[in-house]
């Protein structure tokens, strides 16, 4: 029988002290020695299956406690023969354990089994310690040093000698093993000591708290395992739970361990109580604890939502410890809260059957998602109670009641101010359409018709069934007159008895079944009432969305744009007839710079025109785009044309548009489908023109499309026809389309230094003669669309003709030929009027001079430069043969080809020549164009009657033909420039207006010099009249700001006062200007001091200081650099000084009190507090300083929060040392009124005089609103000790500031009123000194400023 007990120790040093009847190491072996004592005891131990590990403790207790000295090999070889060991032992417990009954366990062999168990155990889970220890010190170094995973796990395996995951999860495979047996046998009290379950519980926790061994699935789910045997078969749950709470608030990557523990240990284990036990114990932590420390927090959360994932139930057991959090400042523990709440309502509370315990519960949480996601101050929480409403839709989870008010809550947290919460607010609305429970179809029309039936069908019901009720009462009413005779029949009824009662109940039964039949049709229509209503409403609600959505597809946030084209896509293919709008909307979007919203567009498009049926052919699917495309551009409008050939172009690029929808378009333009036209109503016209204007679309990216059948295209598409309501009208809008998909033939942009030669037909081809024949057949004759017509055919004869001059030329002569005619004679009937006649020929002749330009400067020039590359390099060619023959003298012309001159020079005479050509030969008097602008000249002279419309159209044409000519010739731009801006600023016709300020934007960009004296008068249109004319005005001035062809100084402002204009359009392009202008490096910063100055000028300023304060927060968003927000700081505080104007100070005070404040800033603000310091005293002025003061300290370092500290007790000084001032200075000057003696009036006339004489520039009375320097001139105050004065002032009239009794109050006041006295009674030689003075002084303080 053995002497002495192994106790398990707590600390391991404790095994080397000697205690009466306890184990004790007597020896710890050096290095050199471990590895032979190894290996003694290797035979030994297995021999003995580990029961004779008393003898040989002390060896494997050193290897542990020189773990680190020891080399690699030792390690390993202690490792293998201490798990081979335990493994024997385990084996040799088992059999013992199983031979040996509950009562007849040998005493000794008890006590030796136990201590063995202890010892080989205590072993296993130091060595596992020490191999934790140094793994994870590897795992830390390799983390360092590498970035490869796979890597770092070799290096770390080759530094322990063993594969440590499989290792470690043998080892906890074998400590399973020995839990799985009755150890407590082995007890006298049959229970497992705590010290035992402890060493195992806390070898477990300790592994778990490795992130590389939780990583690995075996191991985890074998620690799991044996943590839930020891709580399970050891009553260990309250230690388990607290040392799951220790971890998560101490480990990062516990929080998903930890969860699937408890889930392991409730579900499988069947320890529901840990559940309890751990939320109790998480409740118990003090608020405070989650403020301060927010990555335990976040941790704790993590696990609090994932063990509602796995335990809803225990979790709704235990929610009262849960919902006290939600009162609580920490939103990261509100989150966790609804979170949990959601996965209870999916999991435990969505169920059909319900009681109505269960019902009230699930409300009761809905409520509290709903008050969260609507009231609370975090954006983080609003956005997560939302995303927990987000899943509830998902998994269709939330009650058909809910579903309307729902959408108005997303509605409404639509305008909210965090992007965060927008987003989801539009995911949720879109995830609420997609799992309505309604139907598939949400057009309002057919729910309102079917409500309505409904309605009818129970009206007709309910009357039905009160016409029965009124039978029965009548029927009851006789049966109770019947009731005498029946007592009369009582006898014969006895004797009958049971057949009687048997028809009785038989006739009861089928009364009710024929009363309830009615009953339960008007409980199903009152049911289908009901849901009709509840889907009507739902759907109008959506309604209530879509004008917000449309503003958030124009916002500057990505997400929001693109969640808004998720849900209209949505919203679309529900049929909601609100979508329509956000779908046209979002065409726009195609022209964003942020390819993820582009993309966004085509996918959604994609969507909703190329989507058919996977079931049918690739011809059927590619006749359904075709008709898809055919009815988006018949149904959009001219504006969104362009939008719509870009986003063709987009799907071409990307490879999903079909090849054979071309073909169809060309059969739909020769031969319209009459089919067609009945399902879409789409004549065989409008057929004809949407499909020409769909090949063009196509031609922009392959002119083949177009080029490939140009004879069909001049036979269909250049062919007079007359409107089919009238005949005498001509419908030119068919050759319109064409001669813009024509237009497509043109070379496009090359790359430079390349040339493409543009492809062009002969002047005697097919569709140069129709073209100029139809344009001139077509000018005298009704239609509405000729001159738009006309305009495009001359730039396709300019595009595409050999001889454009000739062929244009001679069109022209024709037309003015038809011009004379009509002049010299009396109107013809059946044709058009003279001013219609005038207004199409100044509109052709405005077109041919413009497009004559760009021919010129394009084709011409590009020619000109191709021709002589051309000679260049065959003279290159020529020299090199000759170059054997070379002369060795070179002369001037050879040098300058050396020296690379020639090719500049050559240049500079081309565009000296072009520049000649322009100049003289195109509209200067003596040539055919020049000749007509006389025409133009005095049609734009005349004064036109507003009244007279076609004159006035006349007049208009001809301005804009006019400001054609000017593009042409600088000169004859010089010439009448002064006409164009006097009818720009002078005429009373809005359409001339606005013609004439994108006129004068294109004049800016071809001749910016000329047109640089008259830039005001361009920016003086942003304050026309007409909305019309602001609107054009605002656009071309962003467009020659963002190009640098203006300048900006001195006028930008008046842009920004566009901010707030009336006109939401006007405000949008405003808007837009400034985001593109702050893009552009420091334009906007550079610009802000000007608009800032001038907006805040009380002369020519914004006079509502509601409106400038929208457009500064506007502005001022923009300056975002740190030395910029400084810079503006500083130059703010000077401004504050120099201001002598009460609202100018405010406002200049609240554009400090809007900008961002960094260290430097503060520090701005400290140091220039004596030039601020002066205007303190205005209670606004007060106010927004300290708004800065606050925005200040919630940014401040702690060595900066105490200069904000300071800087906030000198305003509040000063401020409070102005107040003062000024409320005894009025008090003094009230005195001296009340108490002013009576002195001869030639005394006081001879004062008032000097006074006028010497100082007229100060103010005798004293007033709250006057400048400090007059106040001070008038009556310099006495400072308080703590305020620094920067100038010393000689004081004549002293007021105390301080307030401290009504003693010295009083006594101050009669010395102020003696030294008044003083002054009057003396003459004017000795006022005048003092007088003089004073304005000496207040001259130095004017100096100053």
């Amino acid at each position: 029988m053995p002497s002495f007990n192994f106790v398990i120790p707590s600390n391991r040093e404790d095994l080397l002290s000697r205690t009466a009847g306890q184990y004790y190491v007597e020896e710890v072996y050096s290095t050199r020695k471990i590895p032979v004592k190894i290996q003694e005891a290797k035979p030994l131990l297995h021999r003995s299956a580990g029961l004779d590990i008393t003898q040989h403790f002390d060896a494997f207790y050193s290897v542990v406690t020189n773990f680190l000295q020891l080399d690699i090999s030792t390690k390993q070889v202690s490792w293998t023969i201490l798990t081979k060991v335990c493994e024997l032992f385990t084996n040799e417990l088992s059999k013992f354990l199983h031979t040996e009954a509950d009562d007849q366990l040998n005493e000794t062999l008890q006590t030796k089994y136990l201590n063995a168990l202890k010892m080989n155990i205590y072993l296993l889970t130091q060595m596992i310690d020490s191999y934790l220890s140094l793994s994870r010190k590897e795992d830390r170094e390799n983390s360092t040093t590498s970035k490869n995973k796979k890597s770092s796990k070799a290096k770390s395996s080759t530094a322990l000698g063993i594969d440590w995951e499989s290792e470690c999860q043998r080892s906890v495979h074998i400590l399973m093993s020995v839990f799985d047996l009755d150890i407590h046998r082995l007890w006298s009290a049959q229970l497992v000591e705590d010290e035992f379950t402890s060493l195992v519980c806390n070898l477990c926790f300790k592994i778990l708290e490795d992130p590389t061994m939780v990583k690995s699935k075996l191991v985890k789910s074998a620690v799991l395992n044996l943590l839930g045997c020891i709580i399970k078969k050891h009553n260990q749950s309250l230690s388990a739970s607290l040392k799951v709470v220790q971890m998560l608030q101490h480990f990062d990557h516990s929080a998903t361990p930890m969860a699937e523990a408890v889930h392991m240990w409730a579900s499988t284990y069947k320890c529901r109580s840990l559940v309890s036990e751990v939320l109790r114990e998480l409740s118990h932590i003090p608020e405070r604890d989650f403020i301060r420390d927010s990555s335990s927090t976040k941790t704790i959360c993590s696990f609090i939502v994932e063990l509602s994932y796995f335990l809803p139930d225990a979790v709704l057991l235990n929610i009262s410890l849960l919902l006290p959090r939600m009162d609580e400042e920490s939103y990261m523990m509100r989150n966790s809260v609804l979170g949990a709440v959601g996965e209870i309502i999916m999991q435990c509370l969505s169920k059909e059957g319900l009681d109505e315990k269960s019902k009230q519960a699930r409300d009761q949480f809905l409520d509290i998602l709903y008050d969260h996601a609507n009231l609370d101050v975090n954006a983080f929480v609003r956005s997560r109670a939302l995303h927990v409403w987000l899943n509830l839709v998902s998994e269709n989870s939330l009650p058909v009641k809910r579903c309307p008010d729902l959408v108005e809550l997303c509605v409404r947290l639509l305008l909210d101010k965090s992007n965060l919460v927008r987003k989801v607010s539009v995911q949720l609305l879109e995830a609420l359409l997609r799992n309505n429970p309604f139907r598939d179809n949400l057009t309002i029309s057919p729910l309102q018709c079917s409500l309505k039936q409904e309605k009818e069908k129970l009206e007709e019901l309910q009357s039905i069934q009160d016409e029965k009720n009124g039978e029965n009462k009548s029927k009851e009413n006789e049966e109770m007159l019947e009731e005498g005779i029946e007592e009369e029949n009582v006898e014969k009824k006895d004797e009958d008895g049971n057949e009687s009662k048997e028809e009785q109940t038989e006739n009861e039964k089928q009364d009710l079944l024929k009363t309830d039949e009615p009953n339960l049709e008007i409980e199903k229509k009152k049911e289908i009432i009901e849901y009709l209503s509840n889907a009507i409403n739902f759907v109008e609600r959506f309604n209530d969305a879509v004008p917000v959505l449309c503003q958030l597809l124009n916002s500057r946030t990505q997400s929001d744009v693109v969640e808004a084209i998720n849900f209209f896509t949505a919203a679309w293919e529900f049929q909601l007839g609100c979508a329509l709008e956000g779908i046209t909307g979002m065409l726009e979007q195609i022209w964003n710079e942020d390819q993820k919203i582009r993309d966004a567009v085509v996918s959604a498009y994609r969507k909703l025109y190329f989507k058919t049926d996977s079931n049918i052919t690739s011809k059927v699917k590619t006749v359904n785009v075709a008709d898809n495309m055919i009815k988006l551009v018949a149904g959009s409008s001219n504006a969104k044309l362009p939008a719509i050939e870009c986003l063709i172009g987009e799907i071409q690029k990307s490879g999903d548009w079909p090849s054979a929808v071309a073909q169809i378009c060309w059969d739909r333009l020769t031969n319209p489908l009459a089919s067609f036209a009945i399902v879409t109503g789409l004549s065989e016209m409008k057929q004809r023109k949407v499909s020409i204007q769909l090949l063009g679309m196509l031609a922009n990216k392959d002119a083949n499309v177009i080029k490939s059948k140009i004879k069909t295209l001049v036979s269909v598409g250049l062919k007079e026809r007359t409107l089919p309501t009238s005949e005498n009208v001509f419908d030119f809008e068919l050759p319109f389309h064409t001669c813009v998909a024509l237009s497509k033939l043109a070379a496009k942009k090359t790359e430079a230094g390349k040339y493409m030669r543009q492809f062009r037909y002969p002047d005697d081809h097919q569709l140069i003669t129709t073209l100029t024949s139809l344009v001139v057949s077509g000018f005298n004759k009704k239609s509405v669309m000729w001159v738009k017509f006309a305009l495009e055919a001359v730039g396709v004869i300019f595009q595409l003709s050999d001889n454009p001059i000739l062929v244009s030329t001679s069109m022209l002569n024709e037309i003015k030929g038809v011009v004379h005619v009509r002049l010299s004679s009396d109107e013809p009937s059946g044709e058009i009027p003279v001013n219609e006649l005038l207004m199409r020929f100044y509109s052709i002749i405005g077109q041919f001079a413009l497009k004559l330009l760009v021919f010129i400067e394009g084709d011409v020039q590009s020619e000109i430069k191709q021709n002589r590359k051309l000679q260049e390099e065959n003279e290159e060619a020529d020299k090199n043969a000759q170059k054997k023959n070379k002369s060795s003298s070179k002369d001037d012309s050879h040098l300058e080809d050396d020296m690379g001159v020639g090719g500049a020079t050559a240049d500079d005479a081309d565009q000296e020549f072009i520049k000649n050509v322009l100049e003289t030969e195109i509209v200067e008097p003596d040539t055919p164009l020049g000749s007509l602008s006389e025409w133009l000249v005095r049609c734009c002279t005349v004064v036109v009657e507003p009244s007279d419309l076609s004159a006035v159209r006349v007049q208009q044409t001809a301005s804009l033909a006019l400001a054609k000519f000017m593009l042409v010739s600088s000169k004859f731009c010089e010439r009448h420039l002064r006409l164009l801006f006097t009818m720009l600023e002078q005429s009373p016709h809005e359409g001339i207006r606005a013609n004439l300020t994108i006129a004068a934007g294109d004049l800016s960009v071809r001749f910016p010099n000329v047109l640089e004296p008259w830039t005001s008068h361009i920016y003086a249109r942003l304050n026309d009249k007409s909305v019309m004319v602001k609107v054009y005005a605002t656009k071309v001035l962003t467009n020659l700001i963002l190009n640098d062809m203006i300048k900006v100084k001195g006028h930008v402002s008046e842009m920004a006062r566009c901010i707030v204009d009336e006109n939401e359009k006007i405000s949008a392009i405003a808007k837009r200007f400034f985001q593109e202008l702050a893009k552009k490096g420091n334009s906007m910063y550079n610009v802000m001091p000007d608009i800032i100055s001038r907006l805040s000028d009380p002369e020519i300023g914004i006079k509502d200081e509601v409106d400038f304060k929208k457009i500064m927060r506007f502005l001022l968003e923009y300056i975002q650099k740190d030395k910029q927000t400084e810079s503006l700081i500083e130059k703010l505080c000077h401004r504050l000084e120099a201001t002598r104007d009460k609202q100018q100070r405010r406002d200049l005070a609240f554009c400090l009190s809007i900008l961002n404040y960094t260290e430097k800033g503060v520090k701005k603000l400290y140091d220039n507090f004596s030039l601020y310091a002066n205007v303190l005293r205005d209670e606004q002025v007060y106010f927004l300083f300290n708004n800065i003061l606050t925005k200040c300290k919630k940014c401040a370092k702690p060595d900066v929060k105490s200069q904000v500290d300071e800087l906030e007790g000198k305003i509040i000084d000063r401020h409070a040392c102005d107040v003062s001032e000024d409320e005894c200075a009025a008090k003094a000057a009230e005195a001296v009124r009340s108490r002013k003696p009576a002195r001869s009036p030639s005394v006081n006339q001879n004062v008032r005089k000097s006074a006028r004489k010497s100082r007229p520039q100060i103010k005798m009375e004293v007033s709250d609103e006057s400048s400090d320097d007059e106040t001070d001139a008038a009556n310099p105050p006495i400072r308080r000790h703590s305020m620094r004065s920067r100038v010393t002032r000689h004081q004549a009239i002293n007021f105390s500031s301080d307030d401290e009794d009504s003693d010295d109050s009083k006594e101050n006041t009669e010395t102020a009123i003696s030294n008044v006295d003083e002054i009057s009674k003396s003459g004017s030689d000795e006022v005048s000194p003092i007088i003089r003075e004073k304005t000496a002084k207040t001259n130095r303080s004017v100096l100053r400023v």
